[in-house]
C-alpha cells in the first residue's frame, strides 16, 4: 500500500489499506494512510471521516490533526484553520516533520502580499525547523532559499546560494533549484558558474530551453 501511495497510485493504495482494515479496524497508521490516499483522490469528506476516526483512536497522536489540516487547505478561506490543526499535530509530536512542513508552507502562503499575516523572518524559522528535523528534506532548502532570492523579486542572492547548493546535494533532480542557483550565481557576478549551472538543465524541455537561453544571453552581455 505504501509503495503504491508513493508511486501516486492512490486508488490502488486505498484498496490495500482497506483490506488491512478489514482484518484490524483499529490500525491507526493504516487509517491515516487510507485518509491520505482518499485526500489525494480529492475525496475530502471520506478523508476527513478517516482522520476523525484516527483522532478518536489516538487523541495524543499527531496524525489525525495533520489530516484535518490538509483537508482544510483544500477548502476556501480555511488556511488559518489549517494552521491551527498543524500546530495541534506538532503539540502531540514536535518532531512530526510533515506537519512542520505544511505549517511552514501555509504560513508562507498567507504571508505573501501587503497584508501578510506573518513576517518573512517567522516563515524562515518554520523552514529552519523542517531542516533541523530532517536534514535531507527534498524541498526545504529550496523553499528557504527562495524566501531570500527569487530572480526579479527578492535579491539576497548571497544568502540563497548555499541553500540552493544544499538542495541540489539532497535532491539532484530539483531543476528549479538549479535554475535559481544559476541565476543567483550570475547576480553576484559568478557568471561562468551561473552559465554552467543553467547549461546543466538545458535538455529538460522546450520551455526550459527558452528560459535558459534567455538567461544565458543576458549573462554573456554582463
Amino acid at each position: 500500500g505504501i509503495a503504491l501511495y508513493n508511486g501516486e497510485q492512490y486508488d490502488e493504495a486505498e484498496q490495500q489499506f482497506r483490506a488491512i482494515l478489514d482484518i484490524d479496524p483499529r490500525a491507526i497508521l493504516i487509517k491515516y494512510r487510507l485518509g491520505l490516499s482518499l485526500f489525494r483522490q480529492h475525496k475530502l469528506p471520506d478523508a476527513r471521516e478517516q482522520f476523525q476516526q484516527v483522532i478518536g483512536l489516538g487523541r495524543n497522536l499527531p496524525y489525525g490533526y495533520h489530516g484535518f489540516g490538509l483537508v482544510a487547505l483544500q477548502l476556501k478561506n480555511r488556511r488559518f484553520e489549517a494552521l491551527n490543526w498543524f500546530r495541534q499535530a506538532l503539540r502531540r509530536d514536535p518532531s512530526f516533520v510533515d506537519a512542520q512542513w505544511e505549517l511552514g508552507m501555509t504560513r508562507l502562503a498567507v504571508t505573501n502580499g501587503i497584508f501578510g499575516a506573518f513576517s518573512m523572518g517567522q516563515v524562515r524559522e518554520e523552514f529552519q525547523r523542517v531542516i533541523e528535523m530532517d536534514p535531507n528534506h527534498p524541498e526545504a532548502y529550496y523553499v528557504l532559499g527562495s524566501t531570500y532570492y527569487k530572480y526579479g523579486e527578492i535579491d539576497d542572492a548571497d544568502t540563497a546560494i548555499p541553500l540552493f547548493e544544499k538542495e541540489i546535494v539532497v535532491n539532484p533532480n530539483h531543476h528549479d533549484a538549479r535554475y535559481q542557483l544559476g541565476l543567483a550565481y550570475i547576480d553576484v557576478e559568478r557568471i561562468i558558474e551561473g552559465i554552467t549551472t543553467l547549461e546543466s538543465i538545458r535538455t529538460i524541455d522546450r520551455e526550459w530551453t527558452t528560459r535558459i537561453d534567455r538567461s544565458i544571453a543576458e549573462a554573456r552581455l554582463r
